[in-house]
């Protein structure tokens, strides 16, 4: 959008590569990159390098997906308060931040997933641009390869295959049971599992590889593991209109 630096489009572009990277979930191709590619290629083409490093040139890898993302709005305001106590001024920033965000298929040059995301945040416009990408990506992720449940433990603890920079405490998730594969009638596609909501579990503890949910509401047998989680709302939040999805169309590979 106008006022956006390049510098700040790249804070945003390189935070959503971290993203999507630290789920582990993707081979992320970074086309940024090209440059440096090629001169370390041509460094390698003309020493005299080992057989085992001579045999990787030119095993680049094809992306199977592209995300575009577009920057619409980032829009920061600036309220300067006077503490009525100590009589000290103090001055309170205030970011808001919108892209929409489109996934698409190499192989078919078909749209996958659309959307657009929102946030708002006490901070500066780097900040920000980190927080959206963060949001992308997790709408990004969850619609391609959706929190799944590795473990139980005593029926009240989720352990998730997901953590590290991905995951943090506090999250709320609601949790489905898997049913049987919904195709659609029309064209006989095979659309998802049906998700059967059965509880809501809050993140209480993050491991480099994996994190720990408490439910707060329902229950799963100790031996049931075929579930996904999805983002919900805090307990007792109300909905925030700003986090509605938008996407046109999405599905998951499990």
């Amino acid at each position: 959008p106008p006022g956006t630096s390049s510098v700040e489009a790249g804070v945003f572009g390189d935070a959503l590569i971290a993203h999507l990277t630290q789920t582990r979930r993707f081979a992320v191709l970074d086309r940024k990159a090209d440059v440096a590619y090629r001169a370390e290629m041509q460094v390698l083409k003309s020493a005299d390098v080992p057989v085992a490093e001579a045999a990787r040139i030119g095993q680049v890898i094809g992306a199977d997906y592209v995300v575009l993302p577009k920057l619409r709005r980032l829009a920061g305001t600036s309220e300067t308060v006077t503490l009525p106590i100590t009589g000290q001024r103090s001055t309170r920033t205030t970011t808001k931040a919108t892209a929409d965000f489109i996934v698409l298929d190499i192989a078919t040059r078909q749209v996958k997933w659309a959307g657009q995301q929102s946030i708002e945040v006490s901070s500066d416009r780097d900040e920000a641009l980190r927080g959206l990408a963060a949001a992308i990506g997790e709408r990004i992720v969850g619609d391609i390869y959706p929190l799944r449940v590795v473990q139980v433990v005593d029926g009240k603890t989720l352990v998730l295959n997901q953590g590290a920079e991905t995951s943090r405490i506090g999250q709320t998730f609601s949790v489905n049971r898997l049913g049987e594969m919904a195709i659609d009638p029309y064209t006989k596609e095979p659309l998802g599992r049906v998700e059967i909501p059965i509880g809501t579990v809050v993140v209480s503890r993050v491991d480099p590889k994996l994190s720990y949910a408490e439910f707060v509401a329902g229950a799963v047998a100790a031996d049931e593991t075929d579930i996904v989680l999805r983002t919900a709302a805090p307990v007792g939040a109300a909905a925030d209109p700003t986090k509605t999805r938008t996407d046109t169309k999405a599905r998951s590979k499990w």
